[in-house]
C-alpha cells in the first residue's frame, strides 16, 4: 500500500471553542486550555468568546502561529 504525503501547503489544524481573546497579545485561549498565538493577518475582532473555530497553523521563526481562523461548522 502506498502512503500519501500531505500537500506541501497542508497546515496543522485545530478546532475548539474560544474561551478568551487577548487583542493586545494577539492570542486566543481555547476551552481546552491551549493558548494560540495569531498572526497579524487574523482579524480577532471578527470573533467572540464562545465561537467554535477552526484554526490553521504555520511555522514562523521556529514557533507555530495561527495564520487562518474561521468559524467551524
Amino acid at each position: 500500500m502506498e502512503m500519501k504525503r500531505p500537500a506541501p501547503d497542508a497546515r496543522p489544524k485545530t478546532v475548539g471553542t474560544i474561551k478568551s481573546l487577548d487583542a493586545a497579545a494577539h492570542s486566543v485561549t481555547l476551552d481546552s486550555g491551549k493558548i494560540c498565538q495569531c498572526g497579524t493577518t487574523v482579524d480577532l475582532g471578527a470573533f467572540k468568546t464562545g465561537d467554535k473555530v477552526s484554526m490553521s497553523f504555520a511555522d514562523k521563526n521556529g514557533t507555530s502561529e495561527c495564520c487562518e481562523m474561521h468559524i467551524a461548522a
